[in-house]
């Protein structure tokens, strides 16, 4: 959110100037050129709200921390707008605004006496490397250990592919849909969950399926299923038509290869139908408005 927030000195003087307008002691975001719509679609499905808050927050504390430096005033009604109380706007003003030179950047501790007497010598040399030059090529990882890759991946995570108790050898859809809304239920959660369920096809338990989603649609949890690469999707191919449920929870599209995608279009189906969820979800009481 920094990022689109310029610094106050050139907002307040346009503020000043009549050129943007005021919300009460700062500037008022709707009146700036800040992309809010784009910002909430990317961030918040689409809720502007949020996005207007953070922004209004970041400009209060920006306008607090002027009045308390250079006039050496605290204005409290100016936090009390946005919902801030000073020891936030001072934890703000602490990673967003004057960070430490040891938060910036992670500077390696070293005694004056071992560095290098000749640099010039060692301008050919390589930082880190096992006797295969500068080619990058290594079988080692540069702290030694040998480089893993996605075969020690799968046959060492938590005891090794054959041992997981989801997906091991077979589709278990169901049983994954129902370890997450177990999950959920447990955990006293509350506020609304995407789901992004990825398959390679096989498809095949209809029933426990259609069970475990008629079921996760009286929770706000979203699901978001993509076929990748695969074939005999079955179920999750029909679930946005599914008859029977409380409100329309999930959304299913099928891609061949992801290279064959662009990003923007790849997220544009990821969140084709989140947004008319959430207001749907919202207007029911499924979801604290």
């Amino acid at each position: 959110m920094v990022w689109y927030v310029p610094p106050l000195s050139p907002i307040q003087n346009a503020a000043e100037a009549g050129h943007v307008g005021m919300d009460g002691l700062i500037p008022d975001v709707d009146s700036l050129r800040t992309p809010l719509r784009y910002l909430a679609n990317m961030l918040t499905a689409g809720d502007e709200a949020p996005v207007r808050l953070a922004l209004k927050r970041l400009l209060a504390m920006r306008s607090y921390k002027r009045m308390q430096l250079v006039e050496k005033q605290e204005v409290q009604s100016i936090l009390d707008d946005v919902g801030l109380t000073k020891l936030q706007v001072e934890e703000m003003y602490r990673y967003l605004a004057i960070a430490n030179y040891e938060d910036r950047f992670v500077i390696p501790t070293a005694h004056r006496e071992e560095a290098l007497s000749d640099a010039f010598a060692e301008r050919n040399g390589c930082g880190f490397s096992f006797g295969e030059g500068c080619s990058g090529h290594s079988d080692n990882s540069m702290f030694g250990q040998r480089k893993a890759n996605r075969r020690d991946f799968i046959d060492t995570v938590q005891g090794g592919w054959r041992k997981w108790q989801l997906g091991a050898r077979t589709n278990n859809e169901a049983g994954v849909m129902k370890a997450v809304t177990d999950f959920y239920q447990n955990d006293g959660l509350n506020v609304p969950v995407y789901i992004l369920f990825i398959s390679d096809g096989g498809v095949r338990d209809t029933r426990g399926i259609t069970k475990i989603m008629t079921e996760a649609a009286k929770l706000p949890i979203f699901w978001q299923f993509v076929g990748l690469g695969g074939r005999s999707y079955g179920i999750l191919k029909d679930l946005d038509d599914m008859t029977g449920r409380l409100v329309d929870n999930c959304s299913f599209f099928e891609l061949d290869d992801l290279d064959d995608v662009s990003e923007e279009a790849l997220y544009e189906n990821m969140l084709e139908e989140f947004p008319s969820w959430l207001k749907e979800a919202r207007e029911i009481g499924l979801i604290q408005k």
